[in-house]
């Protein structure tokens, strides 16, 4: 599904249409844009268009966008039901809870900070706050790991333009024998809440996660509509028996004005299939999670993938099977151990070299794969879901064994046999 640009619109219009889809894309993808650096140019096509982009927003998502004369900032809410994006060290680790707290912590250490700070008058600030709650643990800034995660969380900040590097290195203060200074931006620092109602009226904290819609026919349809907008434009795949009775009604009766409004705002493909609804983003402007891709670790994925859903197509095959078969992790765990032994010349060494990194290698291929909405693991082990059908390469009849099959023998599948674009 796609948008003609040329039917009813002058050359004027085409490149108008283009230039906020592009905003939108690339909102959804960083959520913080500054007028400085990489994304100088884009930030002058957002504040250029941001009238419609704040209306846009606020009707299809229900997101506030926030557009002042250095920065963009959206404000995003809560996918029910969509896969959480984490926070990445700039080592590519995962933020963990001590992380996600630090900044937190980091946060408020800084609201009455006004133009400058140093990495050290921060930390013990922070220090003072773990002391005085109680579900919190001291930081510790004798430890090279506390004040690495503390360093990792101020880098966040970094990247989000709340604080800009003056002076210094935090690498040394990582070290223990150095220090940083950061100049202060207070208009972006006061963006950085982001909640339905003010935290001083809330009755909880799961009051500050919920959105508020009014109790009417009305404010019900916004809330089903925004849900579904968000998981489209959000989320890799919309299954449909995620949907209850009712926003399964909505969704049906509303499609082609949902997917109309995906695509006039995104320019991008829209796959609609018996299972559900893939938005497929060709442009790549939009996606954080690129698949397949170079490394070890999306090649492991991808094998592995193929090899869920050889497996799930031969039991749907089955008359006698269940719909829904679950692969035993340990079976999937071993059978891992041939696939790597097939790809050790083109993974990296290692990744593949003892038991612990394949360990390591296949809870990540796994990770991703579920991050995709192209698997789910449950107490019962590992489902193949739909979408994964289109990884799975068709069995190949070859004459002889002399004869080798090329990569151009390997196709994708559909994620079923009946395709309906829209």
């Amino acid at each position: 599904m796609t948008l003609d640009l040329s039917r009813g619109h002058t050359q004027a219009d085409a490149i108008v249409i283009e230039q906020r889809q592009q905003c939108v894309r690339f909102m959804l993808r960083h959520v913080i844009v500054h007028d400085r650096g990489a994304h100088a140019e884009q930030f002058k096509l957002i504040r250029r268009h941001a009238a419609w982009l704040s209306e846009f927003f606020g009707d299809q998502l229900g997101y506030r966008l926030v557009v002042e004369r250095t920065f963009a900032r959206l404000h995003k809410r809560v996918v029910s039901g969509g896969s959480p994006r984490p926070v990445l060290t700039r080592g590519n680790s995962h933020f963990d809870r001590r992380r996600y707290a630090l900044v937190c912590l980091i946060l408020a250490g800084l609201e009455d900070i006004e133009a400058q700070t140093t990495l050290a008058d921060l930390a013990e600030r922070v220090k003072l706050y773990t002391t005085e709650i109680p579900e919190c643990d001291a930081l510790d800034l004798d430890r090279y790991g506390e004040r690495q995660a503390f360093v990792d969380a101020v880098r966040v900040l970094v990247d989000w333009g709340v604080l800009r590097l003056a002076d210094g290195d935090d690498s040394a203060f990582v070290g223990g024998d150095g220090d940083a200074l950061y100049d202060i931006d207070g208009r972006v620092k006061s963006q950085m809440l982001s909640c339905s109602i003010p935290p001083s009226i809330a009755s909880g904290p799961n009051d500050i996660d919920d959105d508020h819609y009014a109790d009417t026919d009305a404010g019900v349809n916004r809330r089903m509509r925004h849900r579904l907008m968000r998981h489209l434009l959000e989320e890799p795949v919309l299954y449909f028996e995620e949907l209850d009775e009712r926003e399964a009604a909505y969704l049906t009766r509303t499609l082609h004005s949902l997917l109309s409004s995906v695509v006039g705002a995104t320019g991008v493909e829209v796959e609609v299939r018996k299972e559900g609804i893939a938005v497929v983003d060709t442009s790549g402007q939009m996606t954080d999670i690129t698949f397949p891709t170079a490394g070890t670790q999306s090649h492991a994925a991808l094998v592995l993938g193929e090899k869920i859903a050889r497996w799930s197509q031969e039991w749907r095959r089955d008359e006698t099977a269940s719909e829904t078969v679950a692969i035993s992790v340990g079976d999937l765990r071993s059978e891992f151990d041939l696939i790597a032994h097939e790809n050790k010349r083109y993974w990296s060494k290692t990744a593949n070299k003892d038991n612990a990194s394949r360990d390591k290698l296949f809870e990540g291929a796994l990770s991703l794969l579920e991050a995709l909405k192209l698997i789910s693991v449950n107490s019962e082990g590992v489902v193949g879901l739909p979408a994964l059908a289109r990884f799975a390469a068709p069995e190949v009849q070859r004459p002889d064994d002399d004869v080798q099959v090329g990569a151009d023998s390997v196709r994708e599948s559909p994620m079923i046999e009946e395709l309906a674009l829209l």
